[in-house]
């Protein structure tokens, strides 16, 4: 989980770094704070391709237009 759950900030570099130390074995899925395709195109170059994205998504005016920006649809 990028999100500090003692004051609630994210770091989108907490998945990166954890991600070096996870067997090949698991699924990893990058939680919080990714809010751009850069975040993702991040994530993919290291072999992440699983996330929840929730907070951005809703702090925007029309989600699916959102997702498909993050995603590069739209």
């Amino acid at each position: 989980n990028n999100r500090n759950l003692k004051n609630l900030k994210t770091d989108v570099n907490n998945s990166l770094n954890l991600f070096t130390s996870i067997s090949k074995d698991f699924t990893v899925i990058a939680e919080s704070g990714i809010k751009s395709p850069s975040d993702i195109e991040m994530y993919n170059e290291l072999g992440i391709f699983n996330f929840l994205i929730g907070e951005s998504i809703l702090k925007s005016n029309d989600y699916t237009s959102y997702i498909k920006k993050l995603l590069k649809n739209g």
